[in-house]
């Protein structure tokens, strides 16, 4: 992960983007998604 992908996963987390999109569209895993952008805890 770059760190135009990092921010670009946490702008549009923040956004409300499902985490399944997000993967989706910067062509990573859900598990690399989640070691660089741990999920929120609400």
């Amino acid at each position: 992960m770059t760190g135009s992908k990092i921010a670009s996963a946490k702008k549009l987390l923040a956004d409300g983007t499902p985490p399944a999109d997000v993967t989706k569209d910067l062509g990573v895993s859900t598990p690399t998604l989640y070691r660089w952008v741990p999920p929120q805890r609400q």
